[in-house]
């Protein structure tokens, strides 16, 4: 159900399939197409089992989160991004200008590691987002973000290298390097601090388990219960479990939705 591996052969395929083209190399274009032939055919194959054993291309979670009003998507899409920046280091993040402002011609890797960024961002802006903590839909694109960042690290300090004698720009920047990443790492501290603590501790988790472990031995064999924590709840009270989200349930996931797909708002 996850997007990570589908999105990055599209960028790849679609990136490589452009330039090829754009260069008229038949013969490369021809070796590109062939070499992805048994990617397709194995991604065919899974996707018509899923198909056959789900009844459904894509999974629940897409139609429960990532449908319902566009408008409203694309603006919870935008304040997830905001506050995945403004919670992570804040301005650290525009040290990726420096090699796309410094250099002319881009390395290839340079390039392909944009491509695939730009994606997970329409994705994510698109999807709307996610309702957990610690922007999960963001950690694929990580790596190529902080490649780039290392790529224009290493040519400011070349540049300044070169023209600051005395080395006080250079000096400058690397204190203020120092101080942004401080700032992530206090983020980044205070924010996952408290989850993983009750996490480690049990207390995050155990209102639900709590409540299936009540309905389990309170609850009539029989009964059904309905509820957004389809998970632990119907696991621990061993009950026939409604899921009200939708993330399990089919039918309830395609209910037409007013607004973007998270528990709190209504649907038709």
């Amino acid at each position: 159900s996850r997007h990570e591996g589908a999105l990055f052969f599209i960028v790849c395929f679609a990136g490589d399939t452009w330039r090829t083209a754009k260069n008229k190399d038949s013969i490369l274009l021809r070796r590109l197409i062939l070499r992805t032939i048994p990617i397709g055919v194995l991604f065919a194959l899974y996707n018509l089992w899923r198909i056959s054993y789900y009844h459904s291309l894509l999974p629940n979670t897409f139609y429960a989160k990532a449908t319902g009003d566009f408008s409203a998507r694309i603006s919870e899409g935008m304040v997830y991004l905001f506050r995945f920046v403004l919670n992570n280091g804040s301005l650290l993040y525009l040290l990726v200008l420096f090699p796309i402002l410094s250099q002319l011609r881009l390395k290839p890797s340079v390039i392909r590691s944009l491509e695939f960024i730009i994606a997970g961002l329409i994705f994510v802006i698109y999807s709307g987002g996610d309702w957990m903590p610690l922007w999960r839909f963001l950690c694929p694109i990580m790596p190529m973000l902080f490649y780039i960042m290392g790529l224009g690290l290493a040519e400011f300090w070349t540049r300044v290298k070169t023209r600051d004698i005395q080395l006080r720009r250079r000096d400058f920047a690397i204190l203020m390097v120092i101080v942004l990443l401080a700032i992530g790492v206090y983020q980044e501290r205070r924010l996952t601090f408290p989850l993983m603590s009750s996490v480690r501790e049990g207390s995050f988790y155990r209102p639900n388990i709590l409540a299936g472990l009540w309905l389990k031995f309170n609850a009539d064999p029989s009964a059904k219960v309905a509820g957004e924590e389809a998970g632990i709840i119907g696991y621990y009270s061993q009950r026939y479990f409604i899921d009200m989200v939708g993330i399990v349930e089919p039918h309830i996931a395609r209910i037409p939705k007013r607004y973007w797909g998270t528990p709190t708002l209504p649907v038709r």
